[in-house]
């Protein structure tokens, strides 16, 4: 059962890269109206990020699911900082704005694609309690 979650994980990482760099882009090109507004700064923060919270999110069935998780936004916030701040050459309280805007909308997105998920692919009656 566990490699068939990590390969769903992978699946649902490479998607919300590509989906979390749509959404950083037009963060920055319409909410905020950045200097650089292409596709390809946005999606090499979101790969940089969406890669390393997925390798994260691999290791979810040896670490205890709390744990993982506030690991998981601490290293999604402070890298996405960093890379928001390096890549688009903005202040820290622009950095800090963007990244709290492209941070909500990815959390919109990221429900709405767990809920598609959890729909159709149903865990068997018995890995309920598991999970």
């Amino acid at each position: 059962m566990a490699n068939w979650l990590n390969l769903i994980n992978a699946i649902a990482t490479i998607i919300m890269i590509f989906l979390s760099s749509l959404l950083l882009w037009l963060t920055a090109k319409y909410f905020f109206k950045l200097k650089d507004t292409a596709y390809k700064t946005a999606l090499i923060v979101a790969a940089i990020v969406g890669a390393v919270v997925g390798l994260l999110g691999s290791i979810n069935l040896y670490i205890d699911s709390t744990v993982l998780i506030v690991i998981s936004l601490l290293v999604e916030m402070v890298l996405g900082l960093f890379l928001i701040k390096r890549f688009y050459k903005l202040e820290w309280n622009k950095t800090a704005l963007v990244w709290l805007v492209w941070f909500v909308l990815n959390i919109i997105v990221t429900f709405i694609m767990g809920l598609i998920i959890s729909l159709a692919i149903p865990l068997p009656t018995s890995q309920i309690a598991l999970a």
